[in-house]
């Protein structure tokens, strides 16, 4: 089920790569099986993309700043996860990135300043003016948010942003071709071809964040989660509104046992609309986890009503939930809807299997045939 669903999204991604219009990818890798004896990671921070501006770079009294601290919430626990954003005094983006596990970030950047940090989380954003007139002012620094930012994010985030941005459009033509020819291999599941082929996209790109989203898919595919994880923290760093790239970290934090962080990516995905059926899978997997069973359905039944809808994995999540909450004859109707959406294919065997032998145990306790 993951190959296919890979498949899809990269085919959504191919699409707004050769338009140049904002199109929009619609599908992503649903949740998959959590592997056993795997060791959670706490993240690293995020690799910067702090470059100097041209104009500093001209500036003889520019020189590199050293800018570092943390992200806290109002209770001050730490805020992992959250972008942070380095503006230059006349607006323009220096640098951004991710708040590790433990809430901290770290800049180093060639311009004179001032500076404005802007912090975004799924509650909203906060910015915060740096002057850099006494080097201590830029070192060890607390940003405490208190919710309710400036810009609340949910629902606020247009269609185009969740996966088109300006790092998109810059892409070369070799490399959108690159990238084209590699969905088109991955749709018929010739993996070495298309790993081949993502990679000569970044080799001639090498910023562009649509590639590194692929790339860093195939790696979760093939259980490199560290590579995974790189790929991944580049392709949100180069769009942070990317929503698939989002879930996807989510999706890897959840397989590698990090809960908590995947939730947090999870949840900010899930701020960015419109919401695409992967986010809604990835969280609905992840309430099962955690025995969220109410929530889990809720998640399932959005995914298959998402434009497009959801792979037929959507009503064996339902169906789960429904089963453990209780609700047997919501379970089997999802159960049964499972066993007859979804072709019978060998990475499908496990689940499949499950949801007959579920039903089966349903219908024998009301006295029905078994399927």
């Amino acid at each position: 089920m993951h190959l296919r669903a890979v498949a899809l999204l990269v085919a959504s991604v191919g699409l707004a790569c050769l338009s140049s219009a904002a199109s929009l990818a619609q599908a992503g890798p649903p949740l998959g099986s959590t592997p056993t004896g795997i060791n959670p990671r706490a993240p690293a921070s995020i690799l910067s993309t702090a470059q100097a501006r041209p104009d500093a770079e001209q500036d003889p009294s520019s020189h590199l700043v050293e800018i570092n601290g943390s992200v806290e919430d109002r209770s001050g626990n730490p805020v992992a996860a959250a972008v942070v954003e380095l503006h230059a005094w006349d607006g323009g983006l220096l640098a951004s990135q991710i708040t590790n596990a433990v809430g901290q970030f770290s800049f180093r950047v060639l311009s004179s300043g001032p500076y404005e940090l802007q912090v975004t989380t799924a509650d909203g954003q906060e910015r915060v003016a740096v002057d850099n007139g006494n080097p201590a002012n830029l070192a060890n620094l607390t940003i405490r948010l208190h919710g309710g930012g400036l810009s609340p994010t949910g629902g606020g985030v247009s269609a185009n942003a969740s996966t088109v941005s300006l790092n998109d459009m810059q892409a070369s033509g070799k490399a959108k071709s690159k990238l084209a020819a590699a969905q088109k291999a991955l749709a018929k599941l010739e993996l070495g071809k298309a790993w081949k082929l993502v990679n000569e996209a970044i080799t001639a790109a090498p910023n562009w964040g649509l590639a590194y989203l692929m790339r860093g898919a195939l790696n979760l595919q093939n259980h490199n989660y560290a590579s995974a994880r790189s790929d991944l923290d580049v392709a949100v760093e180069r769009n942070p509104n990317n929503s698939l790239a989002l879930t996807e970290l989510g999706k890897l934090y959840s397989t590698t046992g990090n809960l908590q962080l995947s939730r947090l990516y999870l949840r900010r995905a899930l701020n960015i609309a419109p919401v695409l059926w992967p986010t809604y899978i990835e969280l609905s997997g992840l309430d099962l986890k955690q025995g969220n069973f109410s929530e889990a359905q809720t998640m399932a039944t959005n995914a298959m009503y998402a434009t497009p809808p959801a792979p037929p994995a959507a009503h064996f999540l339902a169906a789960e939930a429904a089963d453990r909450l209780g609700d047997v004859k919501t379970a089997e109707a999802e159960y049964r809807s499972f066993v007859a959406l979804e072709p019978p294919t060998p990475q499908m065997a496990k689940a499949l299997a499950l949801a007959r032998h579920r039903i089966a145990e349903i219908a024998a306790s009301h006295n029905n045939h078994p399927l």
